[in-house]
């Protein structure tokens, strides 16, 4: 066997090595750096585990204004969009209002076909969260796509949270995201 047959030999060995030991199979950890963003209304502050700063008006949410009654906070890869929504508690605006005008926007919107809902109860901290698991094929502009949205709502010091993952529902990094993401909501303040 001459140098060169060697070379190659152990270049082909080395790259399946590579290949087995699951250098082609990155955790999403691995992909994305994840951090914390804090997000205000009313003088309450929830905190979002996020792969992406979010944004409120197009500023960090970090140093949004804590007294305003309304937040809308927002931000998106190509894999996964995070929304937070905080608006004042009161007899209009509770947690079982809102899972309600959730759930009727989407069983009334024409484009939503196959749809899927999974409602339960869950912790937000050691606060009582309304979860919708909500899976549907949406026809836009002529092509249809799967989509699938991960919702949390609670209420925290009068202020009503909604805390919303979507993804395209074939999206496998998407999806873990999303799933790595599930839950990761704190309220107060947490640097």
């Amino acid at each position: 066997m001459n140098v060169k047959n060697i070379i190659y030999s152990l270049f082909m060995v080395f790259t399946i090595i590579l290949a087995v030991t699951g250098c082609a199979n990155e955790r999403i950890e691995d992909q994305f750096v994840f951090g914390k963003s804090r997000v205000h209304c009313a003088n309450t502050t929830i905190t979002v585990n996020s792969p992406f700063e979010l944004a409120v008006k197009g500023k960090q949410a970090d140093i949004g204004d804590l007294m305003s009654t309304k937040v809308v906070a927002s931000g998106y890869n190509k894999h996964i969009q995070i929304n937070v929504n905080g608006d004042l508690s009161d007899t209009e605006h509770t947690v079982d209002s809102l899972k309600k005008e959730t759930l009727k926007i989407i069983e009334n919107d024409a484009a939503v076909s196959n749809l899927q809902v999974e409602e339960k109860t869950g912790k937000v901290g050691n606060i009582t969260a309304e979860i919708l698991k909500i899976e549907f094929i949406e026809n836009n502009k002529g092509k249809n796509i799967g989509i699938t949205i991960t919702e949390y709502i609670f209420e925290y010091n009068h202020v009503i949270w909604r805390v919303i993952y979507q993804y395209r529902t074939e999206d496998t990094v998407g999806k873990a995201l999303s799933d790595r993401l599930a839950g990761q909501i704190i309220p107060g303040t947490v640097l």
